[in-house]
């Protein structure tokens, strides 16, 4: 047998012996283990932000499609709201919601979906709350979710058109009980008596009302919607935009003063 011969099983097995040394030199010196497949990242849920019954959507003007999550407080005092299922952005998101049943006057959490603005907006009277009509108008927004079940909207009429007044007229005259009204205030007003802040005794001048409430100037004068609502078991006295309101106990009827576009 020729000396220098090697078998082919033998040169198998020497071809193993370098593959494994060549292995175990590289673990030895250090060499870096394949990275890990990347983890997809899931974009967080947005924070709720806690927001009055006042609060309206016109801050998200324009981001249609976006979803806006609040937090409604509890104690909740309903503001006005125009439209139904479909509202102006210049509404009362919290209202909004508990017109379509979404929450409670206890407060909780809400989600919208900005909208386009929209040709009309329906009012409709539906969970104890009657929101108001209006032509077009450049925002809007929904409420996620929809209508809670059950729930049936009553049509209403449209607003009544605003009414002429001067500066004596008292909220309760002008929206009776728990209606809604627009009173057009003259210029170069003549400040009369109020009693509250922000929440107005019956008697109280719906006009004095609105400029302590800063809705109108005295020397501008202009539209005025006025909200009415019970009777509260206090008015508390302030001075705001050069106007001074009083105090006062217990009343049988109460407004609120907005603008009234």
């Amino acid at each position: 047998m020729n000396s220098n011969h090697v078998s082919t099983s033998s040169l198998a097995r020497i071809g193993l012996a370098i593959s494994l040394a060549a292995a175990s030199s590289a673990c030895g010196n250090g060499a870096p283990a394949p990275a890990p497949a990347p983890v997809p990242l899931v974009a967080p849920a947005p924070a709720a932000t806690p927001v009055t019954w006042q609060t309206n959507a016109t801050a998200y003007r324009g981001q249609v499609g976006q979803t806006i999550n609040v937090v409604c407080p509890p104690s909740g005092s309903p503001s006005t709201v125009w439209g139904t299922d479909l509202y102006s952005d210049d509404s009362s998101i919290c209202t909004a919601a508990l017109h379509s049943g979404r929450v409670t006057l206890g407060g909780g959490p809400v989600s919208i979906v900005i909208a386009a603005g929209a040709p009309a907006y329906v009012p409709t009277s539906r969970n104890g709350v009657t929101t108001s009509a209006w032509g077009a108008w450049t925002g809007s927004f929904t409420i996620v979710g929809g209508t809670a079940p059950g729930l049936v909207a009553t049509p209403v009429g449209a607003a009544p058109p605003a009414g002429g007044g001067d500066w004596s007229t008292d909220g309760a005259t002008v929206a009776p009980g728990a209606t809604s009204a627009i009173i057009n205030c003259p210029p170069s007003g003549s400040p009369d008596t109020i009693w509250g802040t922000d929440i107005y005794s019956g008697d109280s001048s719906a006009c004095t009302a609105a400029v302590h409430a800063g809705v109108i100037t005295l020397a501008a004068g202009g539209p005025v919607r006025v909200t009415g609502l019970p009777g509260a078991p206090a008015y508390v006295a302030s001075t705001r935009n050069g106007i001074s309101s009083q105090s006062w106990p217990a009343y049988s009827a109460s407004f609120r003063v907005e603008a009234g576009r």
